[in-house]
């Protein structure tokens, strides 16, 4: 029985141990990425737009959307899961700038589609916590895609 127990509590903390160190994987001011795709994922546009400033821009595959339009493409929730990779990044008081990759995983069953994007954001310190402003995504082809490139899954 004492081992079980010892067993189980060492289970528990590693348990712990791996959830925290998951979610400190990316920096507070990288989370409104991880919101606006978990809204996107889960049809949930208030997230979405919590995720963003009032004047927010997304430059889409040679498009310009405002947040009405970004909103409009939220539909119901979709199985999905997100991933990124950060590139580089640069965080100054107020202001930080990421450069990465996105992978998404779209569907149930063993072979959901995957898809890649390689993402810039400007994100702002606003009174309710970081925010995102600019967001300019490029879908990437998949023999584009790096053969090493992981992803680490966030929500």
């Amino acid at each position: 029985m004492r081992v079980l127990r010892s067993f189980f509590i060492a289970f528990t903390l590693l348990t712990l141990s791996l959830q925290a160190n998951a979610e400190a994987e990316f920096p507070p001011s990288f989370q409104p990425v991880i919101d606006i795709f978990s809204g996107l994922s889960d049809g949930d546009k208030d997230k979405v737009k919590n995720s963003v400033t009032d004047d927010f821009i997304l430059l889409e595959q040679g498009e310009v959307w405002d947040l009405e339009i970004t909103l409009s493409i939220v539909k119901g929730p979709i199985p999905r899961t997100n991933g990124f990779n950060i590139i580089s990044s640069d965080i100054r008081d107020d202001l930080a700038l990421y450069n990465y990759w996105t992978q998404s995983k779209i569907g149930e069953g063993d072979n959901p589609s995957v898809i890649t994007w390689l993402e810039s954001v400007v994100v702002v310190k606003t009174d309710q916590g970081w925010k995102l402003q600019q967001f300019h995504s490029t879908k990437v082809p998949p023999e584009k895609v790096p053969a090493d490139l992981k992803v680490i899954e966030a929500r």
